[in-house]
């Protein structure tokens, strides 16, 4: 595994979660997908990873719950509940276990918004 971070990736970490704070997910989502492959196959379990995963999640969530002004979500909520566990998975895999509990915890509730569980 790598010892240094290729900064061009940190940068478009920042970036993915910038657009993902102004509310352009769909820009944000494919940065932090591309900027997550990158981390699993060149640094492992690291804490950049898992903060991928974390964006990653956050925007999922984001694109899976209906915007005020809209009538329906963004993302299918079956693609999006699909990606938590696949990302859910990877954090176990690479046992980053506090980004798992958080990814688990967003899991659940993506359900509960869409009246899966009780």
């Amino acid at each position: 595994m790598a010892d240094q971070l290729n900064p061009e990736y940190i940068s478009q970490l920042r970036d993915a979660s910038q657009l993902h704070a102004s509310g352009a997910d769909a820009e944000a989502l494919p940065l932090a997908e591309r900027v997550l492959a990158y981390a699993r196959d060149s640094v492992g379990p690291h804490p950049f990873t898992a903060a991928a995963l974390n964006v990653v999640g956050h925007i999922y969530q984001a694109m899976a719950r209906p915007h005020p002004r809209q009538r329906a979500a963004v993302l299918n909520p079956d693609h999006a509940e699909t990606r938590y566990r696949q990302l859910l998975d990877a954090a176990v895999q690479q046992q980053l276990l506090g980004h798992a509990r958080v990814l688990a915890g967003d899991l659940i509730n993506l359900n509960l918004n869409r009246g899966r569980l009780e």
